[in-house]
Order: structure tokens, then sequence, then C-alpha cells
């Protein structure tokens, strides 16, 4: 391994190598401290120097011994006399490919580049980590000053499929990625040609075409550069490769438009392709736009116009509801709607199913939640469109749901839309009413009558219960369903309905596997255990989501500490009940680890599990539940930390041990070596730590070693000497 000046040999060795020097200086034994490393010239070339094994073939290339008044010491050799001594190693029988390596700093501390030129490619081309030797060629471009050389090689990294290691890396933080940024870099601080960095974003984007983020950095360059031609062309490709994204393709093509004519074209492209219900995002550029260019004023006296001619253009008189809407005039922006709906009803005209919908979703999307209820009524007791009855339905359940307490009553809109669909009043409970009307056959003046004087929370609540029976019955594929029942039980929660809690947590779980919720819905149901003291039904739920999330995650649901992990891994929740849960059960000693683990739900399942254990002194439960998931998940890395932790806590130091050594045996990992040796220096074992030191130190290289010494340095002066001596024998 490498030594640099920055990350050099540490100061305790150092020190205790000077002076076991001065206390052997007139016996017998032959010290050999390597004094010339550090003076090496030239920054960049000493993180490259190795740290040698005494008496090795490359011990004696590099080093030769020079006698001093102190003894007999090894210095570095010239370049030319290292260069030799190098080759002569290449052409024996046990030759590596390190060794051009070795030779070509040599031959930059002679000078000859061309020389270390070769050997670094060479190096890259023999190397058993390819990628990472080409980026040790382009580091040497680097040093020389030439980009376009560094490019070529970066370019090889960039297009190098992700290794076994980075299986569980996210994209930015991968070799190819991070070669590519270093790419825009070089041709940023060269001040290379623009085709130069089309080039490198173009094969940047190749090399990782569903990274979203990436095609905005590319349209943001070439819209810089005015290249409109090449722009159109990657929203095209965007389109293709994301055909599901309403957003950026719109938000593209304007910005294209803006910038190669005027923002009036930008405001063409947002308004050729205008939806009444477009996502809010995209709602927020247009309307951005539209306030950046100054034209809201002639913006609406335009739309207003456009209204007069022709009051029947819902897109129009969303698109005026929606300017007010973002300057924050909600009065003008209702005005909009009741007065479309007030001339439609005046003209006689029947409303589409279309509009229904729209209009009910605009209101909802201004916290007008008897108008939006009035409209999803009318869209449910639409019989004769298809589709129109079940959007109906969920959009009243979802409200109901959403506004359980909120005392409904009739503004000043205008009921003539139910002239043909029902007879019913402005009033208090008008909400009950019209839902009564759907689910009863009743008359509908004595229906309202009786409704009108129970309006509440809880009425609204149990309706909901109805119509998402009547939406589970009629239309069982509706997507909406397993969120409609997440909400119902977080309703049932907020009333303190245990029993209705389980009934709804449990059929949610067992009719809905593929839920993106699912995992906040079993949190929450095993809150509602844990308050009615069911705690073997709530274990069982955690040992049931435990095996299922870390099954989800190939077995490594938590993973390495410092390692980044794919949003693949990560759940993608949609909106679902927070688990409610009471001060003992134990969540409070829940730990923010699992915003590091892949699988953050696994690890706050986990904790929550052992917490509860912990709580209710059932410390030998949660020992097992801990061995349980590391027999189950033996390669993940991050459970034997989890598990060696619990029994740091605890003080079961005996088992510390060998979960440390079992860590040891699994992943041959260096940083296990350091966490043992930490353990036996809290305890106060230095025999332990010093037999451990001199296995590390006949397995370890020299820059393994002094990492291993920075994270667990000897406790006092005696044992640090001795373990100087130790790599002293060796390096």
């Amino acid at each position: 391994m490498k030594w640099s000046r920055k990350t050099a040999m540490p100061a305790a060795i150092l020190c205790g190598f000077l002076l076991v020097g001065g206390i052997v200086a007139g016996a017998s034994h032959l010290l050999r401290l390597p004094v010339g490393i550090f003076f090496a010239p030239g920054e960049g070339f000493e993180q490259w120097i190795e740290n040698v094994e005494s008496g090795s073939g490359t011990e004696k290339a590099l080093y030769r011994l020079m006698q001093l008044p102190g003894g007999e010491f090894l210095f570095r050799r010239p370049p030319g006399e290292a260069v030799s001594a190098l080759t002569d190693l290449t052409q024996s029988s046990d030759k590596s490919a390190a060794l051009y390596s070795l030779r070509a700093l040599e031959e930059e501390r002679a000078l000859n580049f061309d020389a270390a030129e070769r050997d670094w490619q060479t190096w890259a081309e023999r190397a058993t980590d390819p990628v990472a030797a080409h980026l040790d060629l382009a580091d040497f471009y680097d040093r020389r000053l030439k980009p376009q050389e560094e490019l070529a090689v970066l370019e090889f990294v960039g297009k190098a499929p992700a290794g076994a290691q980075e299986r569980w890396t996210a994209p930015q933080s991968q070799r190819s990625w991070l070669a590519w940024e270093r790419a825009l870099r070089v041709a940023a601080q060269f001040n290379l040609p623009r085709a130069t960095v089309a080039q490198i974003y173009a094969e940047f984007v190749a090399r990782y075409p569903q990274e979203e983020a990436l095609y905005s950095r590319q349209l943001a360059f070439l819209l810089d550069g005015r290249d409109f031609s090449a722009a159109s062309d990657l929203v095209a490709r965007y389109r293709s490769a994301f055909p599901a994204d309403r957003v950026f393709p719109v938000e593209a093509e304007a910005e294209l438009a803006a910038r190669r004519g005027s923002p009036q074209d930008g405001l063409a492209v947002y308004e050729r392709s205008f939806e009444p219900l477009w996502p809010q995002q995209l709602i927020a550029s247009y309307y951005a736009l539209v306030l950046k260019s100054g034209m809201q004023r002639q913006f609406a006296d335009q739309l207003r116009a456009k209204l007069a001619a022709d009051p029947s253009d819902l897109n129009d008189a969303a698109r005026l509801f929606y300017l007010y809407q973002q300057q924050g005039q909600i009065d003008s922006a209702k005005a909009v709607l009741n007065d479309y709906g007030d001339k439609k009803n005046t003209a006689g005209a029947a409303w589409s199913a279309d509009e229904l919908d729209t209009f009910a979703h605009l209101f909802e999307s201004v916290q007008d939640v008897p108008e939006a209820a009035r409209y999803y009524y009318a869209l449910a007791a639409n019989q004769s469109t298809p589709g129109a009855e079940e959007k109906g339905l969920v959009g009243l359940t979802r409200i109901l749901l959403a506004n359980p307490d909120q005392p409904l009553r009739v503004g000043a809109g205008n009921l003539a839309l139910y002239r043909n669909i029902a007879t019913m009043d402005r009033g208090p409970g008008y909400l009950n009413g019209i839902l009564s009307l759907f689910l009863n056959a009743q008359d509908p003046q004595d229906e309202y009558a009786k409704e009108d004087q129970r309006a509440s929370a809880y009425f609204h609540r149990a309706k909901a219960a109805e119509l998402l029976a009547e939406i589970d019955s009629r239309f069982p594929d509706d997507a909406s369903r397993p969120q409609l029942h997440a909400s119902l039980m977080q309703a049932y929660a907020a009333y303190g309905d245990d029993n209705e809690v389980i009934r709804e947590g449990t059929a949610i779980l067992a009719n809905f596997p593929r839920f993106t919720g699912r995992v906040q819905v079993a949190m929450q149901l095993a809150g509602t255990y844990a308050r009615t003291n069911q705690t073997e039904k709530e274990f069982a739920l955690y040992q049931d989501l435990l095996k299922e999330l870390a099954a989800g995650a190939d077995g490594v649901p938590i993973g390495s500490d410092s390692a980044s992990y794919s949003k693949s891994v990560e759940s993608e929740e949609s909106p679902a009940p927070s688990a409610q849960t009471d001060d003992n059960d134990g969540s409070a000693a829940m730990t923010t680890a699992g915003r590091a683990a892949r699988s953050r739900e696994y690890a706050e399942v986990l904790d929550r599990y052992l917490a509860r254990l912990v709580a209710l002194n059932r410390l030998p439960d949660a020992l097992n539940v801990l061995r349980g998931e590391l027999d189950r998940n033996p390669q993940d890395p991050g459970l034997y930390q989890r598990l060696a932790d619990f029994l740091d806590q605890n003080q079961l130091n005996a088992q510390e041990e060998e979960v440390y050594q079992r860590a040891i045996d699994q992943f041959q990992d260096t940083g296990w070596y350091a966490k043992l040796a930490r353990f036996y220096l809290r305890q106060r074992r230095n025999a332990a730590y010093r037999a451990l030191m001199l296995k590390v130190t006949a397995v370890f290289s020299g820059t393994e070693l002094e990492a291993f010494l920075d994270q667990a340095p000897a406790p006092n002066r005696s044992l640090a000497l001795e373990v100087n001596l130790y790599a002293n024998q060796r390096f």
C-alpha cells in the first residue's frame, strides 16, 4: 500500500523507530528505517511509495544500507539505480504488475516522463483492478498537464460498468460517475472547446440513462450554448426514457422555446399542452413564467375575454383559476369556477364527467371541501360515462377521511347543478344529505332532515367507511383502495377505536402486499398491539416485517456504515399514516441510524423491536432477535455492528468479542480488527491487544497498519514501543 507526505508513517511509529535506533545503535541488531521516504520530491509522488517488507526484492530495489554514526540505516536509492533494479525485478520469475507503477514513479523522479508514461500504461493494462489503475494513469496525465490524454483515460473509467463492490453504491458515488464529473472539471480548468464538454455530457448520460438529473444538467449546458437542435433531441430522448413524466418534458420544451425566441414562445408551449389537472409542479413553473414576464394582467384580460366569447371553455377557466391561485387570490379563483358553473346552468347545458372531475379537484385544491364534495357527488351519480362513478366515490371518500372534523356547510355555490340529480337545500349537514341520497333509496327530503341533525365527524368517518366498502365491492381493481384503507385506519386511530384499527390494519397487510405504505400501517398496528398489551402479536408482526424487508434488500438490509446506496433500495412511499404509539411502547428509543441503512424501514423496525424488548426487561429476547437476524443475513456488516453495540451497551463483553471475531472471519476487512482492538482497549486487556497486534502486523500492509493504529493506538508508551518494534521487523 502507499504512503504520502500528508498520510505518512504515524508519529508514534516514527518516534518509536528513532527511539529504538538510539537504543540499539551500538548493538549488533540492525534497525531498518526507511528515512529517505520522507524526502522524495514532487507533490503527488509520495502517495505511490509503498512500505515494502524487510528483506524483499522490492526493498532492495528502492533502498540501500548506509553507515551513519548511530548505526546502519536504509535510505532511498537515486532514481537511476532504482529504475535499473526494478527493471531486473520485472524480468524475474516473480514479476508483478505493480512493479511497473513503482518504476514509473522512479522514472518521474528522474524526469524521464516518456518512460514513465509507458510504464503507467503497462500498469493500467495488467493490473487486477483496471479501473483503479487507469485512474493512476489519469493522475499521471494530470501531473503532466495533459488534459486530452487525461480525458481519454477518464472516458475509459466512465464507460466501465460498476464492479461487484459497487453493487449497492449510489450512482453518484460510483467510480464511473466520479470519472465523468472529473472530466467536466478538467474541461473547465483548461477551457476546452464546448464540443468536448458536449461529448462528455453525451457519454455521461449514455452511461447513466436512468438518472433524470443528468438530463437537466445537460439541457442547461446546451441551452447556455444555444445548441437548440441538440436540446430538442435531448428532450425527445428523455420522453422515451421516462414516458410517465409529465413535468420535465413540458418545462424543457418551454425553456427551449423561450431561449430560442421570447417568453411568449415559452408560454405558448405551456398553453398548447395545458391540462386542467396538471401536476402542481408544472402549474407552478407555468405561472412562474407568466409572472416573470410581467404579463399577468394582460394574461388575465385575454382569458376573461375568451371566456366571455365562449363560457364553456374549460381549459381557459382552469388557466384563469390557476392564475389567481398562484398569486394567492383564492376568492377570485373560486369566483372563476362559480361563474363558469352559473353560466353553464343558466344555459341548461349538461355537465360532462371531465368537467365534474376537474371542478371537484380544483375546489379541493383551494380547500373548499363542500364544493368539492358537491362535484364528486355529481360525478358519482353519472351512470353514463365509464369510470365516472368510480372517480366520484373515491373523491368523496378521500375528502371525508381527510376532513373528518370539519363542520361542512354550503357556501355561496349554485345548487342548480343538482336539479336533475336530487332535491336539496343549502345548510349545515348538506354533505351528509347528499351522501345519504347516494347510499339510500329513501325519500330525499326525509333523509336530509335526519342527517341535518347528525352532522359530525363520526358521521363522516362512518359514511367514508360505507363508501369504501362500496368501492371494494364494485371496483376491486381501483388503485386508490390501499391508501383509502390506510386513511380510514388513521381515522379509527384518531378516535381511539383500537379494535377497528387492528381489524383494518390486519386486512391491509393481508390484502395489499405491494402497498408502498404497508410498513407504516404495520408500525401503527404494532403500536395498537402495544397499547392493548397484545405483545406477542406485536412481536410476531415485527418478525414478519424484518424477514420481508431483509429479503427485499437481498439479505443486506443495513450494510456498511460508510456506504452510499442506490435509491432503488429505499421504499418509494406514498403518503400513509404515520405510526402513533404510546410513550411506553419503546419507540422513543429508536435511533436515526436507519437513515444511513440500505433499507431505512428495516432499521426502524429493528430499533423499535429492540427498544420494546428492552423496555419490558426482556434482554435475552432482544439478544436472540439480533442473533437471529444475523444468522438470517450473515453478509450484512451493519448487523454485526448493531449486535456488537448492543452487547457493549449491556456489558455482555464475552459475546461482543465473539461477534468481532465472527465478523473478521466473514468479511476479512481490516476495519473489524480495529474495532476488536478498541474493544480490548476499553476492557484494559493489554495482553489480548498485544496478541492481536502481532497478528495484524504479520498480515497488514504498511498503510493498513497505519490506519489500524490511527483507529486503535496503543494505550501506553511501553506497548507503543513494542508495537513499533513489530512494525519495524516487517517494514
